[in-house]
């Protein structure tokens, strides 16, 4: 008894631990890679945005109350959940697709929290058709803004 208690214990962990990379795998391709580059500095991030000039495409990925309160001179808000980032939500594919021009770059920020959702952002991006336009994005989010550029904010 002993040894068959033991053996589906073993069993039951072996299913779960199968059905959990198998997820992880189907997730990573239904999002998209990330073909970006995470900048980990806020002053770079800002010095590539310049670079642009006029073709510069910045999109704030926080709430609209976050963004309301302060933004990136320049910034478009798109707001992004892990809800509305999935395949079969459409509204933020079609409102990317709407909003922005593919053959520009495409510069990314939310909160400082949000890198693992920056990415799932990125990768989005980069899966509906923006794969050859630079896709960027800083650790700290917004609020690493603020605190080295509070003049350069926008509300």
């Amino acid at each position: 008894m002993k040894t068959f208690k033991s053996f589906f214990a073993f069993f039951l962990v072996s299913i779960l631990v199968l059905s959990v990379n198998s997820c992880k795998k189907e997730n990573s391709e239904e999002l998209g890679s990330f073909q970006g580059v995470l900048e980990k500095d806020v002053q770079v991030f800002k010095d590539l945005i310049n670079a642009q000039g006029e073709g510069v495409q910045i999109v704030d990925f926080r709430s609209a109350d976050d963004f309301a309160a302060g933004h990136i001179p320049g910034a478009i808000n798109i707001p992004a959940t892990y809800q509305n980032t999935q395949s079969n939500n459409s509204f933020f594919c079609e409102e990317i697709l709407r909003l922005l021009d593919k053959t520009k770059p495409v510069f990314l920020y939310g909160k400082k929290t949000d890198i693992s959702l920056g990415k799932i952002v990125a990768g989005r991006v980069s899966k509906i058709g923006f794969e050859h336009a630079r896709t960027c994005f800083f650790e700290g989010g917004f609020e690493a803004w603020k605190a080295a550029f509070p003049d350069e904010v926008e509300r």
